[in-house]
């Protein structure tokens, strides 16, 4: 049986080395998860394929991930202290741009036009002329120009706030063994894999998912019955020095960071990702010491930072720095601007206060863990929400009606939900702020067989 270049949606060119050799399985994610807490949610995503692109919200949280990423790897790479300056310069010629950034053309460093062969380009920067060249420079522009400086200013101030916070150094008795890691683990049904069976279709391209527009096209549905797997991916992975126990690292940004952990105590998110984690270990994939170890997932680390605007503060008329409670204004940032006043002791009880009261809203850290139990539970839930995604999957292309079988919630427990338009009112022109979603797929390309006359070729078809 010939392997099969498997391609997941957000995992594109990050396969983990849990994911069967021959690419034969069904993937599901946590989002995929708590997506079909609502029917009518899932059928729009995974039936209609209908997606949103990423708004300033997760435009601005994906950014920060990206520079998170950087730091991290540093950190994993030995790189000992992170530099300040790293964030926002120029690495190559180590140029301060102004602050805040705007990484116009006229700008830019001295080495800007040689970067596509000298780079890189510190995260900041790299992010900036990204979005400037796929956002703004473009007939039909997705960003204004204060749009796009506002932005980035947040940006810097919350990846500099984060460094100042919690140190330009990993944890104590901590070291990074690695950064944006793909987890994945086999769902079970008792003792065998889970297993059920799922409509696909084919095109001149690809096998990929079945859904409803499929079968508008005039392309028939086939069933696989291969086993599922649980994929996801973390932000990093932490060892204990001492213990030798591994903990999860995740990034998050919340306009209330404070309040996020609420949620956190009903996502089943983190169990997942250390049922997923642990079983990686138990088939060794992480080393015998691992293997063995008695606890070899410990718990996890969550940061959570604020995504709203943070302030500097302000000189009043007469030359002081104002001391107002109501503004954003973290202590880093007001200690920054003290620095080297001469008055600068009169602020140390307001530096204090902001330490106490305003950092807080801005930078949470949490570390937890997870019981036996509950992990246990986990896995044993991932069996029946598995067939439950299977059933929806054969409903969808079942030719019944849609409507019965994907009913809308009769109050919508996703205020942010992306389909509550087309939810309430459903129309072309409401659909026509959707591109099209992407789905699991197994690719054509390369797929051989033996010919009658011996020599190879590629087949019509991929067998099942």
């Amino acid at each position: 049986m010939p392997k099969l270049e498997v391609v997941i949606p957000r995992y594109e060119g990050r396969g983990g080395p849990a994911f069967p050799k021959n690419g034969k399985f069904i993937s599901i994610s946590n989002s995929e998860r708590v997506l079909a807490a609502c029917p009518k949610r899932w059928w729009f995503k995974h039936s209609e394929r209908l997606d949103r692109e990423a708004g300033p919200a997760a435009r601005l949280g994906s950014a920060f991930h990206e520079v998170m990423e950087d730091v991290w790897e540093w950190w994993a790479d030995g790189g000992g202290t992170y530099p300040k300056w790293a964030l926002n310069e120029c690495i190559q010629c180590n140029k301060l741009k102004q602050n805040p950034p705007t990484w116009a053309e006229d700008e830019d460093c001295r080495c800007s036009d040689e970067h596509k062969d000298i780079g890189p380009l510190g995260p900041i920067p790299t992010i900036a002329m990204r979005w400037r060249k796929n956002l703004i420079d473009i007939d039909d522009p997705l960003m204004t120009e204060d749009e796009f400086k506002e932005q980035l200013a947040t940006l810097v101030k919350m990846c500099e706030g984060y460094l100042e916070k919690w140190g330009y150094e990993p944890p104590e008795d901590f070291e990074v063994v690695g950064v944006e890691l793909t987890l994945a683990a086999p769902i079970m049904d008792g003792e065998r894999p889970f297993r059920a069976n799922v409509p696909v279709v084919e095109d001149s391209q690809e096998i990929r998912l079945a859904s409803s527009a499929d079968l508008k096209d005039g392309l028939e549905p086939r069933m696989i019955r291969w086993p599922w797997y649980q994929v996801g991916r973390i932000d990093g992975l932490l060892r204990h020095k001492k213990t030798g126990s591994l903990w999860i690292l995740e990034h998050k940004t919340s306009k209330s960071p404070k309040t996020y952990f609420d949620s956190l105590s009903i996502d089943p998110q983190t169990t997942g990702y250390i049922w997923m984690l642990r079983s990686m270990c138990r088939k060794g994939l992480f080393g015998e010491d691992l293997k063995n170890h008695p606890n070899p997932v410990a718990g996890y680390m969550y940061d959570v930072v604020s995504s709203g605007k943070q302030y500097a503060p302000t000189e009043l008329k007469n030359g002081k720095l104002s001391t107002a409670k109501s503004r954003n204004t973290p202590s880093w940032l007001y200690r920054e601007a003290a620095s080297g006043r001469d008055d600068e002791d009169t602020y140390k009880e307001h530096i204090q206060y902001l330490e106490e009261n305003v950092d807080p809203k801005l930078y949470q850290r949490e570390w937890g863990s997870v019981g036996d139990t509950d992990v246990q539970r986990y896995e044993l839930e991932m069996a029946g929400v598995a067939d439950r995604h299977a059933l929806m999957r054969r409903q969808m292309v079942s030719g019944k009606d849609q409507t019965r079988l994907f009913p809308r919630q009769p109050v919508c427990m996703r205020g942010f939900c992306s389909y509550k338009g087309i939810c309430v009112n459903d129309t072309p022109e409401g659909r026509s702020q959707y591109v099209e979603g992407r789905v699991q797929k197994w690719k054509k390309e390369g797929v051989e067989k033996e010919a009658p006359d011996g020599n190879t070729k590629q087949v019509d078809s991929l067998p099942f």
